[in-house]
């Protein structure tokens, strides 16, 4: 799978921010890096907020909806070692990480596992 690509972070040692150009690839990568963090799909309810209502409670393939079409919208999800928001913009897609603790280099080693630093 092509690499997300990224445009911007920041750093702290409780908050990551990544800017990512809005692609509809996101969604599947973005699934996927919940997973290494830990999150299951039931925690994340990913699945259910970029699917189509196609994708139904036996787990078949999952149809995403359109990324394109969704604009200024705010996504939280959580759990005891994270605290996530993403908001999707008309182009770009920022990713906010809270931690309880210092988690920078794990987080980072996992974000590019989907996504490579690009210069605009």
């Amino acid at each position: 799978m092509e690499k997300l690509k990224v445009s911007s972070i920041s750093k702290g040692p409780d908050t990551n921010v990544y800017i990512f150009l809005k692609e509809q690839k996101f969604i599947e990568s973005i699934i996927s890096f919940f997973k290494e963090l830990g999150f299951d799909e039931d925690e994340t309810q990913m699945m259910y907020v970029f699917t189509t209502e196609n994708y139904n409670n036996e787990r078949t393939e999952p149809e995403f909806i359109d990324i394109n079409k969704m604009k200024d919208n705010r996504i939280n999800i959580k759990n005891k070692d994270y605290d996530i928001d993403i908001f999707v913009g008309e182009r770009k897609i920022i990713l906010v990480i809270r931690t309880k603790k210092d988690k920078q280099e794990e987080i980072s080693k996992k974000i590019f596992k989907i996504a490579r630093l690009i210069n605009e």
